[in-house]
Formats: structure tokens, C-alpha cells, sequence
């Protein structure tokens, strides 16, 4: 199958989230040797990202992505994006709420450390599980942050009972 978003203006790298990009069309997954995908671009500006897939996971194969178009055409590869997980968790001392706790203080933090634009997505692990859950992105040196200010405070995710929440 394919899918064809909108492409944001500055990728540089692959999408991670389909909600970093409109879908414009899909193809279905019904025909075994090929699938097609019909659309038009109505402005010169507007950038496009098609991605190739497979129905489900683990299904190996090679492809051809061929366009055809009465007006020049340019495709790119773009690379992975770079990602590292870590996992945790709250309990005892470091379940203690957000910001409106004084105790917010000794929830995890974790240093990170990039350049460039970022995304950070938060997932519970528990698929049952009805914690609201958000986290800071603060600037710091290495230390533990015991302050929020406008100084040291870059953004936050909101608060939701979801299974994941995002910061960008």
C-alpha cells in the first residue's frame, strides 16, 4: 500500500507520528502485485511524502516506486530519524504529580542532549491503565531542576488520560 501526506516544510527526516503530517490520499491493499494511488497537486510549492508499506509487519519484499507526471518530478529518500527510549516508571518517592505538588521535585528527570528540532512522546506502558500523564522540558546543565522559571522552562506536554502524549 501507499500513503501520501503533506510534507511540513522543514523535513529533513522520516515522519515518526501521522499526526506531523496531513494524509492527502491512500492507496488500498487489495491488489497483489501493485498499488496505486491517484492525486494532484494544485500549487508548486506544496511538498508530498509517499510512504511504501506492507499490510502487516515482518513481510519482506522488494519495490519500484515509479510516478508518473506530465511535469518535472524529484524523489528523495529521507533518512530515519534519530531515537533513543528509556524506560521508567513512578513509584514510592518519584510518583509524586506535576507542578501544582510540591513534591514534583523527585518525579525521574532525565538529561537529554540534541541539537535541532525534537520530539518527545511520553507512552504508558500499561495499555489499562487511567493515569493522567504530561511532562517539563526544562534546560539544564546536567543537575537535578528543584525550579521552573522562564529561564529554564522550553515546553511542556498537556496533561491527558491517554496512552501517549507529545511535545515538540
Amino acid at each position: 500500500g501507499i500513503y501520501l501526506l503533506s510534507a511540513p516544510t522543514e523535513l529533513s527526516h522520516k515522519i515518526v507520528h501521522t499526526f506531523d503530517a496531513p494524509l492527502v490520499s491512500k492507496s488500498g491493499f487489495s491488489l497483489p502485485n501493485e498499488a496505486l494511488v491517484d492525486f494532484r497537486i494544485d500549487s508548486a510549492t506544496e511538498r508530498l511524502l509517499v510512504i511504501p508499506c506492507t499490510f502487516e509487519p515482518q513481510q519482506f519484499a522488494t519495490y519500484r516506486l515509479i510516478v508518473l507526471t506530465d511535469v518535472p518530478v524529484n524523489i528523495q529518500s529521507l533518512q530515519p530519524p534519530k531515537y533513543q527510549e528509556q524506560d521508567g516508571e513512578w513509584k514510592g518517592e518519584t510518583a509524586v504529580g506535576c507542578l501544582n505538588h510540591p513534591g514534583w521535585r523527585y518525579n525521574p528527570q532525565y538529561q537529554l542532549k540534541t541539537n535541532g528540532k525534537a520530539q518527545i512522546q511520553l507512552q504508558k506502558l500499561e495499555e489499562n491503565n487511567d493515569t493522567v500523564i504530561g511532562f517539563y522540558v526544562l534546560r539544564s546543565q546536567g543537575e537535578r531542576q528543584l525550579d521552573v522559571n522562564k529561564d529554564n522552562f522550553v515546553t511542556k506536554a498537556s496533561f491527558m488520560n491517554s496512552r501517549s502524549v507529545t511535545a515538540a
